[in-house]
């Protein structure tokens, strides 16, 4: 692995304040959601192991095909058709009362609702890119939403490496202009790669790989500092 750690481009000629307001919104919004977002993913994977315990212990129930997805999507489609079917070859029988049946069916789609019903909430779901919910506001805010203090950090350290000297090259209003326009290219390539995906995209990653691509070629000659490892 490559890691950048510094250049010999060491001055800027003004205050790269795009820059550092970028780096404080990103730090900013990670501190207002992280703790809901942990909050949300505890309360979804309690509601999750609960359906899925009544779904052992009922496998004749017809899943969600939400969660049929996201099963598909975690393991593979054939796999989960493997799972699925030894489940319900080895498992428990259906009930010969039609409406017990259909009480048990009932109560496990409850269990499903109320997994989606917490998973669906913000932050991350509410401004991270989710490919099968696509909303276009979503393109923009999802580059100041971060995961967690790694993810947070490696974004920010590398925009700190590459940004101030690109904003000092081209001026504020065309470098922020590209920091937008990278990311949300990046959101969009990420969409058509994966446009059945349910899960939330999230971070910076996207636009900063832009600055990246801009550093190279507008700093061609300028020596780069790595660490690496094998």
């Amino acid at each position: 692995m490559f890691i950048p750690i510094g250049h010999e481009e060491t001055t800027v000629r003004r205050l790269p304040w795009v820059t550092f307001a970028i780096m404080g919104l990103c730090l900013v919004v990670f501190l207002f959601t992280v703790p809901a977002e942990r909050s949300r993913r505890k309360q979804a994977s309690g509601h999750l192991d609960t359906a899925w315990n009544y779904f052992v212990e009922h496998p004749y129930l017809v899943m969600n095909e939400r969660l049929r997805a996201a099963l598909a999507e975690q393991f593979g489609e054939e796999e989960t058709q493997a799972i699925l079917a030894m489940m319900r070859q080895s498992g428990p029988k259906p009930p010969q009362n039609i409406e017990q049946l259909r009480l048990e069916q009932e109560r496990f789609e409850v269990m499903i609702d109320s997994y989606y019903t917490v998973i669906d909430k913000p932050p991350f779901r509410g401004l991270g890119v989710v490919p099968v919910q696509l909303r276009v506001l979503n393109l923009i805010t999802y580059q100041f939403v971060h995961a967690g203090w790694g993810h947070l950090f490696g974004n920010l350290f590398i925009l700190f490496l590459a940004g101030p000297f690109i904003e000092d090259r081209w001026g504020r209003p065309l470098y922020t202009a590209f920091y937008v326009t990278a990311g949300v290219f990046a959101a969009l390539m990420y969409v058509v790669r994966y446009p059945d995906l349910g899960g939330s995209l999230v971070g910076a990653s996207g636009a900063i790989a832009g600055l990246m691509g801009a550093f190279l070629i507008r700093f061609w000659d300028t020596k780069i500092n790595f660490i690496y490892w094998f």
